[in-house]
């Protein structure tokens, strides 16, 4: 069955987020440097999640999966994502330190994991069933990860802010 064009809109909004949040990793990952490389392998698996979006997208297309928006609704992806670029740009702006991103972002994230955007996918073929198994799996662990994250991050800038080296 094909989408619907309000069922197209949120897939690419959910793309969108994914993609917002990969820009948000890679600002992080400019102002401060010293974190860079993890907040690069974010930025890479956010965009590996809109990759996967997209793949979805066209097993729906091609028949062979279902997708079904549930209570989702464009405009609270629309704010999801303003609120994502509203970090971002304070960022920019120097107005908000390491810690704070950090708390923003794991809330962020949980927001995004409650939203089951690959829940939202059904297919009777053995790839599709992979897919999803595998794509639950994996951003179950990018929340796990990027809470240890940011508790390491938080434990040396408290060792830091204490003289401790």
């Amino acid at each position: 069955m094909p989408l619907e064009p309000f069922q197209h809109k949120l897939l690419q909004l959910y793309k969108d987020q994914e993609l917002q949040m990969a820009s948000l990793y890679e600002k992080l990952a400019q102002s401060f440097p010293t974190y860079a490389d993890q907040f690069l392998a974010l930025a890479g698996e956010e965009r590996e999640h809109a990759g996967w979006i997209d793949h979805l997208e066209n097993c729906v297309s091609s028949g062979t999966a279902a997708f079904s928006e549930g209570k989702t609704r464009t405009y609270t992806l629309t704010a999801l994502i303003a609120y994502v670029k509203g970090i971002r740009d304070a960022l920019e702006a120097g107005t908000i330190d390491l810690p704070k991103a950090l708390s923003l972002v794991v809330d962020t994230e949980k927001s995004f994991i409650e939203r089951h955007v690959f829940d939202r996918f059904a297919g009777d073929s053995p790839e599709v069933e992979r897919i999803l198994r595998i794509l639950d799996d994996t951003q179950r662990d990018h929340l796990v990860r990027i809470e240890q994250f940011a508790r390491r991050v938080r434990s040396d800038l408290a060792k830091a802010a204490r003289g401790c080296h």
